[in-house]
């Protein structure tokens, strides 16, 4: 197999376990990110840049998918070295808790709601990554339920 690819691959399982145990599912941690980006799609992508990178998150799943999948995708070239560092900017960004999701909801109203790690996250050295990432996901579904109500006025 390419080196990118396989890297490649290594790094997304990292990611995808990442983003599972984060938001606490079993798998498809990818696919649940994206999932929640869909979910906000109205106000998330007012800002070019967040669909860009709900675009960008799309193809690394697709990238991810054909070399698993289909056989020889690897030797085709599928996966180029940009998939590979766009990915690990990914990952990077959704350990500093700069990633598409967290800058939707703004990093302000986050720190106020969670401004102390639970014991077991203060216990492994986590800090408050861990439980501002687990926020994510229902924050994201109860602002983008909101916004939708709000958005129709009543008959």
């Amino acid at each position: 197999m390419d080196p990118v690819a396989e890297e490649f691959l290594e790094t997304y399982k990292r990611v995808d376990k990442f983003i599972a145990e984060s938001f606490s599912i079993e798998r498809n941690g990818m696919s649940e990110y994206i999932s929640m980006m869909e979910a906000c799609s109205g106000q998330m992508f007012q800002n070019p840049d967040r669909k860009d990178d709900y675009y960008t998150l799309k193809h690394l799943r697709w990238v991810r998918n054909q070399l698993v999948h289909e056989i020889g995708a690897a030797e085709k070239g599928v996966c180029k070295d940009s998939d590979l560092q766009d990915l690990r900017a990914f990952y990077g960004d959704l350990i500093a808790g700069d990633d598409p999701l967290a800058q939707f909801l703004g990093k302000r109203r986050k720190k106020a709601f969670f401004s102390s790690p639970p014991p077991a996250a203060a216990a492994s050295g986590c800090g408050c990554l861990i439980p501002l990432i687990c926020a994510i996901p229902a924050a994201a579904v109860l602002i983008c339920f909101l916004n939708f109500f709000i958005s129709f006025p009543a008959a």
